[in-house]
């Protein structure tokens, strides 16, 4: 099955769950991402603003927003695929993006380099437990992940969010694909293992 294909089936599978199963997943996956020592100790966290049936996190950023500093993708005001992060607080004014998804206003924030983040938490199509993650297609976070020090080298610790019926037996990676170090559904935390 081609990537395209496996995407379209995987969001379309994601869609359809309903407004309570997605609520539930949220706080399944809010519950066992706070329980994380990695979680705990970040201060710094980028975030994503849900769409298209991903895994809500703002629910998480709303019961921390006084104790972590949280950070959403912001894109670029020409039309290239650069993407960088934005603080949000209480009040910080979104701007539809030409997605028109929510993003902080460029004037109500400066931008941050991905590598500042102590923890990234990204929305997904799909997953292995490999730690390879497919995207919606247009590499935005394989972008700004690129010079990004790993883990293991100081960098953030990447994380992807998703709802169980979303993995995948598995993905063939791009050599410019990212790959995560955990996964976290509404039934489990996943610690990829790269081969």
């Amino acid at each position: 099955m081609s990537a395209n294909t496996k995407r379209c089936r995987l969001r379309d599978t994601r869609r359809s769950l309903t407004t309570a199963q997605q609520r539930v997943a949220a706080e399944k996956v809010a519950e066992r991402l706070v329980q994380q020592a990695f979680f705990q100790s970040a201060t710094r966290i980028g975030t994503y603003w849900q769409s298209d049936g991903e895994v809500d996190p703002k629910p998480l950023q709303r019961r921390f927003s006084d104790v972590k500093q949280w950070f959403l993708p912001r894109l670029a005001a020409d039309s290239s695929t650069a993407m960088m992060f934005a603080e949000i607080c209480d009040g910080t004014p979104l701007v539809a993006n030409r997605f028109g998804i929510p993003e902080p206003a460029i004037a109500s924030s400066r931008s941050e380099h991905a590598a500042s983040m102590e923890l990234i938490l990204l929305p997904l199509v799909g997953f292995d437990r490999n730690g390879n993650r497919l995207g919606m297609g247009g590499g935005y976070y394989d972008r700004m992940l690129v010079d990004v020090p790993t883990v293991e080298s100081g960098g953030p610790l990447l994380v992807g969010l998703a709802h169980a019926c979303q993995e995948c037996r598995q993905i063939s990676p791009h050599s410019w694909d990212i790959k995560l170090n955990l996964i976290i559904t509404d039934g489990e935390l996943i610690c990829a293992k790269p081969k």
